[in-house]
């Protein structure tokens, strides 16, 4: 059995911290609350996602919640700040064969963007990812206009990767696991 099926065993239980005040806690269905619907419907939110098509509800929300949590091949995180919940960040869909993965994440509070939380917290499921579960190579993708989350990336040391033909608005990034384990002594 591989890490990333055992990890996926006891995922129920999954609890990442960086300190006291932040911790990245596996979503289940109670952790759909209003709030979190809301931030899934504000533009300012969801503005450079692919979610900013959608109009989201409760069931809408507790579906993914829960595919998610039965996936094996994802990990969604809520990111709690002082045991509240004030975004996602997620691991998915990786790849067991190549032990690579996407990531991806938002900030729901508006008023903690630009605090740093979002690198702390892409930092932390980075550590998981290389440290506990093995993978070699993690991906992300982000909107040129959204020059705040590009600037997450960057100082958590993902580096740009080849445009993809017709992606003209996007920026492919990604880091490898020796680049990380390099990176990580600066960072903390």
């Amino acid at each position: 059995m591989s890490l990333i099926d055992q990890t996926h065993k006891q995922k129920h239980l999954l609890i990442l911290k960086m300190d006291e005040c932040l911790q990245l806690r596996i979503l289940k269905e109670k952790d759909v609350t209003d709030q979190y619907v809301n931030w899934m419907n504000d533009y300012e939110v969801v503005e450079f996602t692919k979610q900013q098509s959608f109009t989201h509800d409760q069931k809408m929300v507790k579906e993914f919640v829960i595919d998610k949590l039965n996936s094996k091949n994802n990990f969604l995180f809520g990111i709690y700040l002082n045991n509240i919940h004030i975004g996602n960040i997620k691991l998915g869909p990786i790849n067991s064969k190549n032990l690579e993965s996407d990531i991806s994440y938002f900030i729901g509070e508006k008023k903690l963007w630009g605090k740093g939380i979002a690198s702390r917290a892409l930092m932390i499921l980075m550590h998981f990812s290389f440290d506990t579960l093995k993978l070699k190579k993690i991906h992300a993708c982000y909107h040129r206009k959204a020059i705040s989350s590009g600037k997450v990336l960057t100082k958590c040391g993902f580096k740009s990767e080849v445009s993809i033909n017709g992606a003209k608005d996007s920026i492919y990034v990604a880091i490898q696991r020796e680049d990380f384990l390099l990176f990580e002594k600066n960072f903390l």
